[in-house]
């Protein structure tokens, strides 16, 4: 109920986005640059059954920066082909997921490349999320997916992402290493203090 209150409420504020576009705006990625190539692509020992990193939405000059999620891009690979699982929190503060991968507030389905021998570099699984997600300016993105066979890591730049091992979210930088995961979307800028989610969810 909250998630699609959340997402009624971000559509009123979003009046003209270009809700139907087939495409995206803007994007983060945790190895820098759009596309960026991974430099290794590791297994799931050591780091971890789920892979995770995040981000604040930004601000600008006063206005609030909001963040419509409308795609996400893992360079990646499975042996087999199967879906595997996507997860995204939003979050106060950035670190770990406060949970386990079962507590994401939104998740669904994606399917990784096959697994070919010339990795790396790892193609990026992209795929366009069923319902886009609002993410207000201030808050945190925690975005990631369940490790399908190899994951692409590039070495440790500052950029903090986390593994699920052994029950508990433990830091990749620890190995020296970060993964290399993306997201895109559409920013549209709300008058700053017009947007807090509180402040939304206290009218009503």
């Amino acid at each position: 109920m909250a998630a699609m209150l959340r997402t009624l409420l971000f559509a009123t504020l979003l009046l003209g986005s270009p809700a139907q576009a087939e495409d995206w705006d803007d994007y983060w990625n945790s190895a820098g640059n759009l596309w960026a190539e991974a430099e290794y692509a590791d297994n799931e020992d050591p780091w971890g059954e789920w892979i995770v990193t995040g981000f604040q939405v930004w601000e600008f000059g006063g206005l609030w920066l909001d963040l419509l999620v409308s795609h996400l891009a893992f360079p990646c690979a499975s042996p087999s082909g199967d879906p595997v699982d996507w997860v995204i929190w939003i979050l106060d503060d950035l670190g770990p997921p406060p949970g386990p991968p079962s507590s994401a507030h939104f998740s669904g389905t994606f399917t990784p490349p096959l697994i070919d021998g010339s990795e790396p570099p790892l193609t990026y699984a992209t795929f366009e999320l069923d319902t886009w997600i609002p993410v207000f300016g201030y808050e945190y993105v925690i975005f990631g997916y369940r490790n399908p066979g190899l994951v692409g890591l590039t070495d440790s730049n500052g950029i903090e992402s986390w593994g699920w091992i052994g029950g508990e979210w433990v830091a990749n930088s620890s190995l020296g290493k970060t993964a290399v995961l993306q997201l895109m979307g559409w920013p549209a800028i709300i008058p700053a203090g017009e947007s807090s989610w509180g402040r939304i969810k206290s009218l009503y």
